[in-house]
């Protein structure tokens, strides 16, 4: 069960994905349950994420032998939590995105930005936290 302590780094909910193809889950667990829609939806992008979070896990543990997260572990885990994909062909609201712009994306361009943007939300933890909002 996930729940369980790992006795090695192979058993851990990283490698154990990526060495054996097995996604943990418990029962009752909104967590988990949006985790695993997400693999249906992205799998590419999910055995993407978890092969790179994979290789650096275990290169951090070749070269410092410690259990703190590196920075790309960190970055990794928080887009598989909270990421999502904005999608545009416009790039003047991509630019505004960038620069932070809220007025004049949400407000100035609201009407191109609801034509002509998309945003995926692909983070699990994004979807559970909908159920129960600030």
């Amino acid at each position: 069960p996930q729940a369980a302590r790992a006795s090695s780094f192979q058993e851990q909910y990283e490698p154990r994905i990526y060495l054996r193809g097995e996604v943990q889950t418990r029962r009752h667990n909104w967590h988990d349950f949006f985790q695993v829609l997400v693999w249906s939806a992205f799998p590419d992008t999910k055995k993407t994420i978890n092969a790179l979070h994979y290789v650096s896990a275990q290169q951090r543990l070749n070269e410092k032998g410690h259990t703190n997260r590196s920075p790309t572990e960190n970055m990794l885990a928080l887009f598989d939590e909270c990421g999502a994909v904005l999608l545009s062909s416009d790039p003047a609201l991509l630019k505004m995105i960038r620069n932070f712009e809220w007025h004049e994306l949400f407000w100035l361009n609201r009407e191109k930005l609801l034509r002509s943007l998309r945003c995926i939300v692909f983070g699990h933890a994004m979807y559970e936290k909908a159920l129960n909002p600030y």
